[in-house]
């Protein structure tokens, strides 16, 4: 994981260069640093990360994108390794309404998404 995380500092760098903190691109970077930051057990990192994603996402793609979707449940899995449990259902009931709404309720995000709302 060390090195995913450096080559992924390296394109956020690039990115950030080329883009301005806003920009789509930069947001699937900070998404893949927050899971990499997850693995590693830098949870605080992790939700940063993935709270940056989050909102290039919205900015960009609107709050019912299923992009959006993806990085809830990503911040829902984090707040849950920190047992914060609370917020971690919030985010899986906000991921799984776009999901319902997205995918007619039928599809492997969905499925992934109940399951952790079970784990909580």
């Amino acid at each position: 994981y060390q090195e995913a995380l450096h080559e992924y500092e390296q394109a956020k760098e690039v990115l950030y260069a080329l883009y301005g903190s806003n920009h789509l691109a930069l947001s699937v970077v900070k998404m893949n640093l927050g899971n990499v930051y997850q693995h590693l057990g830098h949870y605080e990192l992790s939700l940063r990360c993935h709270q940056d994603s989050l909102d290039v996402k919205k900015k960009f793609l609107g709050d019912k994108n299923i992009e959006v979707a993806t990085s809830l449940g990503n911040m829902a899995s984090v707040y849950e390794r920190l047992g914060r449990l609370d917020e971690a259902m919030d985010m899986f009931r906000m991921c799984l309404e776009i999901q319902m709404v997205k995918q007619n309720g039928r599809s492997l995000e969905v499925a992934r998404t109940l399951r952790g709302m079970g784990g909580v």
